[in-house]
């Protein structure tokens, strides 16, 4: 009497679901092929225009109990800014003490705070905090720039934010000024990767 130990009878291999699935894929391989073939053809005149359906850099899902949370820090501590860039200036030849690295800075800074989506941009020059935003050769100076933007917002007015720091630095011989943070690098990342499609 056949059987495998717990009443049942064996199972055929022919009885499972994955291998007449099998046996029908391979069996029409040539259909299924040139169905997905002529299904990406179709949806080839739909891919330029994904980029823009799609939002990058955010991994927030609104109405989720973490934006709700994310919501509710915002709310309460309205003085922490939940995103925010870095303006960095270098010069090898200059300091913070020249005239024409600091011109350089407070004119980034101011072109910042004329900028979308900036809400406040440190002085690194202030008494209080030229310490922790000077370096102790005088070569490189920070300063916070803090975002009123949520990430997608960032995302969208980086380019502005580039441009006015760009905008500073025109003219100056041996002054590096540039912006580092989340929307810098999403920036960056999205448009290595949107110039491939």
């Amino acid at each position: 009497m056949g059987g495998n130990g717990d009443g049942r009878r064996p199972t055929k291999r022919s009885d499972t679901r994955f291998y007449r699935l099998g046996l029908f894929a391979s069996r029409r391989r040539w259909l299924i092929l040139i169905a997905w073939v002529a299904l990406l053809v179709a949806a080839m005149p739909f891919v330029g225009k994904l980029t823009t359906r799609l939002s990058s850099g955010g991994f927030e899902v609104p109405g989720s109990q973490s934006d709700q949370v994310a919501q509710t820090v915002k709310r309460d501590f309205p003085q922490r800014t939940e995103f925010s860039s870095l303006l960095v200036v270098h010069s090898d030849d200059l300091t913070a003490q020249d005239s024409d690295f600091r011109d350089v800075v407070e004119t980034a800074r101011d072109n910042l705070l004329k900028a979308p989506g900036v809400s406040a941009v440190v002085d690194p020059f202030a008494s209080q905090a030229s310490s922790r935003l000077i370096s102790k050769d005088g070569h490189t100076v920070i300063a916070e720039v803090n975002l009123s933007d949520d990430q997608d917002q960032a995302l969208k007015h980086n380019d502005e934010l580039e441009a006015a720091v760009a905008e500073a630095r025109q003219g100056a011989t041996g002054i590096q000024a540039e912006l580092t943070g989340p929307a810098p690098f999403y920036s960056a990342f999205q448009d290595t990767t949107t110039h491939y499609l």
